[in-house]
């Protein structure tokens, strides 16, 4: 876009959503759950699709409690940053939901 120091990002979008949520059943209204596309000592990585639009993404879920305090600022600093960048080699970060486990 021309801007110093942002080689490769595009126009800025709105906000992310960040949505805290009862349970993971408000997900299921907006997006179709798919296979597991890997997993790690806290969490999983499902493909999930959009139902209004069929855009396919993949839908990281970490346990709270499983992970501890320490992992989850560094999950909520991964969050942070992933909120601010937009560039073509960076995976986009489409919306965040929060329950109170996960």
């Amino acid at each position: 876009s021309g801007k110093p120091g942002r080689a490769g990002s595009a126009e800025k979008s709105s906000p992310i959503p960040h949505t805290r949520i009862e349970d993971e059943e408000h997900m299921t209204a907006i997006y179709s759950i798919g296979q597991k596309l890997g997993e790690g000592s806290f969490g999983l990585v499902k493909e999930v699709t959009h139902l209004d639009t069929g855009t396919r993404w993949a839908c990281k879920a970490v346990n709270k409690e499983r992970a501890g305090s320490t992992a989850i600022k560094l999950l909520e600093r991964e969050v942070a940053i992933l909120k601010r960048a937009e560039h073509d080699h960076i995976i986009k970060l489409k919306e965040v939901f929060e329950t109170s486990k996960k």
